[in-house]
């Protein structure tokens, strides 16, 4: 089904009748509009009405996640605390919470060397975790090290599904990653916490 106005083309996702708002999927990006809607039938239609967050569109955001790193040159360890998130984006089309937790990888080069994951917090799109992981790094080979978070929604009865991505290193694809990584690398044995934006995975 789609909903048509004389310049755009919408794919329609879901209609909540309740709140008289609509689901769509325009381009590479997921929108709500607000109503009122007329629905004869199968067709709907989308009348005129007061403007809501600027043009009342808005492309889908990945969600925020606040991670903690610090790096202990005597004991060579690597200390990564996963903090919290916000503003989850629901992976469900009903609109219900998800189940989010994050899995934390560490890579050297390309290759992965050890990967740890947190609980899983029920019904929520901003999770407090406040669990700490540590791994065994030798100094020399902090340079090539790199730490990804993906926070996952976990389903019971389908595939758990990526909501977004975080990497911390050298080669991170965000400026910001690259920048935490180097502050963590420069003040050895201070804990540094910084929000991130995720990114599609």
């Amino acid at each position: 089904m789609a909903c048509r106005d004389a310049n755009t083309a919408f794919v329609l996702f879901s209609y909540d009748s309740g709140q008289d708002r609509l689901w769509c999927k325009w381009s590479e990006c997921s929108l709500l509009l607000y109503g009122p809607f007329h629905c004869p039938g199968d067709k709907i239609s989308v009348l005129p009405v007061p403007q809501v967050d600027n043009k009342f569109t808005q492309c889908e955001s990945r969600g925020e996640l606040l991670v903690s790193l610090s790096y202990q040159p005597v004991t060579h360890r690597l200390n990564v605390v996963v903090l919290k998130a916000k503003h989850l984006p629901t992976m469900d089309i009903t609109g219900l919470s998800g189940n989010p937790y994050v899995k934390v990888n560490v890579f050297y080069g390309r290759k992965r060397i050890a990967k740890k994951k947190t609980h899983v917090k029920k019904c929520t799109l901003n999770p407090v975790f406040n669990e700490s992981f540590i791994y065994d790094v030798p100094a020399e080979l902090m340079p090539d090290i790199s730490v990804e978070f993906l926070v996952i929604d976990f389903d019971r009865t389908t595939k758990n599904e990526v909501v977004g991505r975080l990497v911390l290193g050298g080669q991170s694809p965000i400026p910001s990653g690259v920048t935490h990584w180097r502050e963590v690398c420069d003040n050895p044995r201070r804990q540094i916490a910084k929000w991130h934006n995720l990114i599609e995975y």
